[in-house]
């Protein structure tokens, strides 16, 4: 992600929104440095950057901050010894609706 705003900004010059959902919140936040902003930017003379941050169902978190260590295990996932999660049920709370052989398929392939 920071390549891709490096990319926008300093080589294009262009005003850039970020739009954050879910876990990319952290994702995003990690990846936004201060002097990517659009006002140090202008500050020093310089085109483009970072105008807003848009968090949408998004985790927004102090640095330094884990949503592991902040909310805790989730009673609806497992973390394994490597660090993988798993969602648990996901046939039931994501895919109820599809027929029994596509939701297994597809809640098998829920880890992190």
């Amino acid at each position: 992600m920071r390549l891709e705003l490096v990319r926008q900004i300093e080589y294009e010059g262009k005003t850039v929104l970020v739009a954050m959902h879910s876990y990319g919140g952290l994702v995003g936040s990690e990846a936004i440095p201060e002097e990517l902003s659009h006002s140090k930017r202008q500050a020093l003379g310089l085109p483009g950057g970072v105008i807003h941050l848009f968090y949408f169902s998004a985790f927004v978190l102090n640095e330094g901050q884990s949503v592991l260590g902040t909310f805790g295990e989730a009673p609806n996932t497992r973390i394994d010894d490597d660090g993988r999660v798993w969602f648990l049920d996901g046939e039931q709370k994501l895919y109820g609706d599809l027929p029994e052989s596509e939701a297994s398929l597809w809640a098998s392939r829920l880890v992190a």
